[in-house]
């Protein structure tokens, strides 16, 4: 294969799972001296359609062009074009529609988007066997669907020193999917000496972060919560160290990245009893709580501060590596449309 781009969307101030996965995989190919070149489209409000297109178009005929999914939206009045010129590869970390299950008639306008554009003659990666059952509701069931989950790093899988507190740690985009409303209610009927650190972009969505900052306010936790921004994986890796529990109410995840490198690294975790994350967490130490319900996520807080928890690293393997993922990848982008 001479001639392989992977188009990919920057965040100048977020990182999201999807991010990572894009960035982790391109590394891995590269290591491997795959013959893949990285193409990078900021998402500003303007013309973002033209410069993927431009882009793209510049690329030599015949070339194979992976697109994240996330770009989809920008090429509903060229995937034709496209799919005559190229060979298209999706990879899509989940729907659109899900990103706006809090504004139904989006929801609609994008699911009849994505079905035009994921029925072309085109070939679909993602990144869980339960988006896969999501995406073939969008398609004809002739269309195959390949999947090729997600590595964790090397660094999760390090033994490090731990120290015993009542921290707690959310990791993840402050956006209402996340469930951070949720987690808050939830904190205000825990008692006890603890502190909750959120990491992630808070500046996505200022009008929801901050109402998070009024409820902060009105419950009074104002000395027990902290939004701490994007910060490095190492400084990450800190603010595991010394938590006790990760804890994120999240409406839905393609994957849960962030969710599962707690689990390996030996936090006891309380996120929301989703299909996808019983998929992803497997085996691991985590309780599930169904989402939206605080009284239930806030005693299942306040029980696992008080317990004793030693911490169960997972020991790294092939199957949790960027080289199993690597390998899947690499099996559809070579398999059959």
């Amino acid at each position: 294969m001479r001639n392989f781009f992977f188009i990919i969307p920057e965040f100048p101030k977020a990182v999201t799972g999807g991010t990572l996965y894009d960035l982790n995989l391109f590394k891995e190919l590269k290591n491997k001296y795959f013959p893949i070149k990285k193409i990078s489209v900021e998402l500003k409000p303007k013309n973002t359609n033209l410069r993927i297109l431009s882009k793209i178009l510049n690329l030599p005929h015949g070339s194979t062009v992976c697109i994240d999914g996330l770009l989809t939206p920008y090429l509903k009045n060229c995937i034709n074009l496209l799919c005559g010129r190229f060979n298209i590869i999706l990879l899509i970390h989940h729907p659109v529609t899900q990103e706006n299950n809090f504004f139904p008639l989006l929801n609609l306008k994008d699911y009849f988007l994505e079905r035009s554009i994921f029925n072309k003659k085109l070939k679909i990666i993602t990144v869980s066997h339960f988006i896969k059952k999501e995406l073939q509701k969008y398609m004809n069931k002739y269309k195959k669907i390949y999947v090729a989950e997600p590595g964790i790093e090397d660094i999760f899988f390090m033994h490090y020193k731990y120290k015993e507190t009542s921290n707690i740690i959310s990791v993840g985009n402050v956006i209402p999917r996340k469930g951070y409303h949720v987690l808050i209610d939830a904190l205000a009927q825990v008692s006890g000496d603890w502190s909750l650190t959120i990491v992630g972009n808070y500046e996505i969505d200022i009008k929801y972060y901050n109402e998070l900052k009024l409820k902060i306010k009105k419950f009074d936790l104002h000395n027990k919560i902290k939004f701490i921004g994007v910060i490095s994986r190492e400084t990450m890796l800190n603010y595991m160290r010394e938590a006790k529990l990760f804890v994120l109410p999240t409406l839905f995840e393609g994957y849960g990245i962030s969710i599962l490198e707690a689990a390996i690294m030996g936090l006891q975790v309380i996120t929301t009893d989703l299909p996808v994350l019983r998929e992803s967490l497997k085996g691991k130490d985590v309780q599930f709580v169904n989402y939206c319900e605080t009284t239930s996520l806030s005693l299942a807080i306040e029980e696992n501060l008080k317990k004793e928890h030693s911490r169960n690293k997972i020991k790294n393997n092939f199957i949790h590596s960027w080289g199993n993922t690597r390998k899947k990848f690499l099996e559809a982008v070579n398999g059959k449309t």
